[in-house]
């Protein structure tokens, strides 16, 4: 049975030209769906230990967020926690408690979680995991780049939460073999993306995770459509994911900037 991966990122009522930016009444309403239409959240660990879940009973869904903005604590948590639900958090470890400097805002730059607001969600049974270190493309990266941005952000996770590490989700949803070797021998079970097969076997006992994103675009209708397996939400997220390549682009002539 088809188990629907959503990935969230802002949940804010502040003036926010991104299309990542979900209001928190939208949000409601669509968790608030979901708790009646029957499903129980899994985070990705508990999903990956269930080879194949048991729906006799129940309906799963996974919640995850991405870029741990500080939104998602203070907006998302106390929706989650009245409707029962948890979720699956991945932290970009260089902006924990900082303004985020990664991206290209169409308006005031948000902030990230800090340690405090991490081990709050965590004792409410989040679980957290790793957006690797910086947010850049790590299939433009070194292969001993991308060994610092994976390994780093897990160690320093686990030191201050103190708790172990063993999701991740690829900045932009980008990955290559390569990438996918390095995740596998940083000691991750599971790696998330965007777009791509639902489930398969990405390297040994590493799990690939395709997700649908959530947008502020998306009406009651689409979300819907996203927890079943119509192809239409996977055309629409690969497009979407195209689009980040802008971003992409203008973080690497930033660092060229930067070098030259």
């Amino acid at each position: 049975m088809y188990v629907p991966i959503l990935v969230y990122h802002k949940i804010s009522r502040a003036l926010d030209l991104s299309v990542t930016r979900v209001p928190p009444r939208r949000f409601n309403r669509q968790i608030r769906h979901l708790r009646k239409q029957g499903y129980h959240a899994l985070t990705v660990s508990e999903f990956v230990r269930q080879s194949s879940p048991s729906t006799r009973h129940k309906k799963y869904v996974l919640v995850t967020f991405d870029d741990a903005c500080a939104s998602v604590y203070h907006e998302a948590l106390p929706i989650l926690s009245q409707f029962g639900f948890t979720a699956t958090l991945f932290v970009i470890t260089d902006y924990i408690g900082r303004n985020s400097g990664w991206d290209y805002p169409l308006s005031a730059r948000g902030g990230h979680c800090d340690w405090e607001q991490l081990q709050t969600l965590a004792t409410h049974g989040w679980e957290i995991g790793s957006h690797t270190r910086s947010h850049r493309s790590l299939r433009h990266l070194s292969p001993a780049h991308v060994r610092s941005e994976l390994c780093d952000s897990r160690r320093l996770l686990e030191d201050r939460l103190g708790r172990p590490v063993r999701v991740v989700a690829f900045p932009f949803g980008q990955y290559d073999q390569g990438v996918l070797d390095c995740a596998w021998e940083a000691g991750y079970h599971a790696a998330c993306t965007l777009s791509g097969p639902h489930i398969a076997n990405a390297h040994r006992s590493l799990r690939l995770l395709a997700r649908r994103g959530v947008y502020w675009f998306d009406p009651l209708f689409f979300f819907k459509l996203k927890l079943t397996a119509h192809p239409f939400e996977d055309y629409k997220q690969r497009t979407i994911s195209f689009c980040a390549n802008g971003t992409i682009l203008l973080q690497r002539l930033r660092e060229l900037k930067i070098n030259a």
